[in-house]
């Protein structure tokens, strides 16, 4: 046990100096932001200033990149002790009975969450580029994006992020600074929406509580929780375009560095919510938009080196923001798509009840966000019927959710499941629906109380998290009693492919090579870091080496790619690339019959051309 309590300590300690570091760097930017929300806009300047150094440290005229984090330790804590006076915490917040109902619960869920993350490392998206990535720019000093790894060409804010994690404290670092910034992202919504709604507030606080990936997404959400504070903080400053420019341009840069899909987004909502002011007040204000494009245009750079390296700006999005982020001819896979998922077809039937398949179907928002969509099925609907003359701040949040999510269902429906930033702007229209119902002693009032009750205890599923059931949280491995890899081999962990992690034990124990391609999940970050791991997945070279019927054809292309080894993994028996391609395999009798097996199990085939 005590083991225990001192692991839990240095993590909390370490979310502690993260904030202190970035916060206190952010300070040096001033702003105009009210007292209760400074610090939120210090923050996230400091994570802005952060990614910049982590950049110009990985550049060659540096190239010492853990120096430079260090040194903006140094700078960070001196400049918070320097501005604390001005850092605008809410010190002096009365608490109510509802206060302590979301604090309580908030408690829970922090706990549950920082258990979680300080296990090992098990969903895609950190061992495929967000951990991987990061830990390949410290080991090398440089950060240049490569061919083979495409994902090397996103937008590299999250990884910079992580890859400070890992220099001030390791993986371990690096897991809980996404729950440092869902923390920040619970005190923004708490913030703004007991602003707004100072009696009803509860209820959108609550519901963004109860959905996980909301509140504390574990890493497996790679940068969404980044996302939605940005975001909130974006549309905040729409709201005062004049007062709160700087943060207008800092949220639209950070999330620039994020994600592609902003350099759409943002210009859009800015325009929408510049129309929109313009129709209540009859005065426009475009100070708002062309702050945005400054803000592309200082991201530029990051475009411009991707058209030289690969006649892409947005490598490696397939053609455009519209299309495929994949680079391979399957059409979207991985993502989920509103014509095949959702049921989607050319009739007026299907069009009705998408809403209902979106939120409660098969394919919805995963196990997290049943909640929420619960409520927003029932409650949103009854918010657009509630007329309202006059603008309000709270008015512009949820119009701007929506645009959010109506752009993206527009021009890329097959990425929806990334719509969270958006859909926490629309949780503000639940207590907007609360206050007018009760102001009103309507009775529908009482049953939106029954409805949210539901949404926060039935609809989450809160036994598959705090029960054994996926064994998602091992007192012993945190206390380091348990080897991670021990672990991760027996994990039921359903964000965990064990076949995956049977294949890199196999490969660091007994594999000699130096470079070796995979059919399926490429996730280097267990890889020893000496062998080159590609997926032929993703590699235009080799991707069609294995459709390929003629022995001397594959020998020629192996010749030509440097492909001499390659596994192929299975998954309940049947290879993995055949089920996700949806394709015939139709070579591997072939391959098996005339070249080396290195390798053969339940899990994975090793072969040598």
């Amino acid at each position: 046990m005590f083991e225990f309590l001192i692991v839990i300590a240095k993590a909390i300690f370490f979310m502690a100096t993260y904030f202190v570091i970035v916060t206190g760097a952010g300070s040096i930017i001033k702003t105009k932001c009210p007292g209760q929300l400074r610090f939120v806009s210090y923050f996230l300047t400091g994570n802005l200033i952060l990614i910049l150094v982590f950049f110009i440290s990985g550049s060659s005229f540096i190239g010492n990149i853990a120096l430079g984090i260090k040194v903006f330790s140094i700078f960070g804590i001196s400049m918070f002790i320097y501005n604390f006076r001005i850092m605008g915490f809410p010190t002096k917040l009365k608490l109510n009975k509802k206060d302590v109902f979301l604090l309580l619960f908030f408690l829970c869920i922090f706990s549950f969450h920082l258990l979680r993350n300080l296990m090992p490392v098990v969903a895609f998206d950190p061992q495929m580029y967000h951990f991987s990535l990061p830990v390949q720019y410290l080991s090398e000093n440089r950060i240049l994006p490569e061919l083979k790894i495409p994902w090397s060409f996103y937008p590299p804010g999250s990884q910079f992020i992580y890859g400070t994690g890992f220099v001030l404290y390791g993986e371990t670092g690096a897991k809980l600074i996404n729950l440092v910034w869902g923390i920040m992202s619970f005190i923004l919504i708490f913030i703004l929406s007991k602003r707004f709604y100072p009696k009803q507030y509860i209820f959108t606080v609550g519901i963004f509580l109860s959905a996980p990936i909301l509140g504390f997404a574990n890493i497996k959400s790679g940068n969404e929780n980044f996302e939605i504070l940005a975001f909130m903080c974006f549309a905040y400053g729409l709201l005062y375009p004049k007062k709160l420019f700087r943060l207008i341009f800092i949220s639209s840069l950070l999330l620039l560095f994020l994600k592609y899909t902003y350099l759409l987004l943002l210009p859009c909502i800015a325009i929408i919510i510049v129309l929109y002011q313009y129709a209540k007040r009859k005065k426009l204000y475009l100070k708002s938009f062309f702050i945005v494009i400054i803000a592309i245009i200082v991201f530029s750079p990051f475009l411009l080196r991707n058209l030289i390296m690969v006649g892409n700006p947005v490598y490696p999005v397939r053609n455009s923001l519209f299309s495929s982020l994949e680079n391979h001819d399957v059409e979207g896979f991985g993502t989920t798509s509103l014509y095949e998922d959702y049921g989607l077809e050319n009739n007026l039937y299907d069009y009705l009840k998408l809403p209902w398949n979106i939120v409660m179907g098969e394919s919805s928002f995963n196990y997290e966000w049943n909640g929420v969509g619960f409520m927003l099925l029932i409650v949103f609907p009854v918010w657009l019927t509630l007329k309202g003359n006059q603008i309000s701040s709270s008015r512009i949040f949820i119009i701007i959710g929506i645009s959010y999510f109506v752009i993206w269902i527009i021009f890329m429906p097959h990425l929806i499941r990334f719509t969270l930033a958006g859909f926490s702007l629309m949780l503000f229209s639940v207590s907007a629906c609360a206050q007018k119902l009760k102001k009103n002693k309507n009775v529908l009032y009482n049953v939106l109380i029954i409805l949210f009750v539901c949404s926060i205890t039935i609809y989450p599923n809160w036994p598959n998290y705090f029960s054994g059931k996926w064994r998602i949280i091992d007192l012993d491995v945190i206390s380091c009693k348990i080897k991670p890899d021990k672990y991760l081999i027996n994990s039921r962990d359903p964000l965990f492919n064990n076949n995956n992690y049977k294949f890199v034990t196999w490969v660091n124990n007994n594999f000699t090579g130096d470079k070796l391609y995979t059919s399926e999940e490429c996730r280097p970050y267990y890889i020893r870091k000496s062998l080159e791991l590609e997926c032929i997945r993703w590699s235009q070279d080799s991707n069609f080496i294995l459709k390929l019927q003629d022995v001397n054809e594959i020998k020629k292309m192996s010749r030509k790619t440097g492909v001499k080894y390659f596994v192929i993994q299975y998954i309940d028996g049947k290879i993995a690339w055949d089920i996700l391609t949806h394709r015939v395999w139709g070579n591997l009798k072939v391959i098996t019959d005339n070249f080396k097996v290195l390798h053969s199990s339940n899990e994975f085939m090793v072969i040598q051309i």
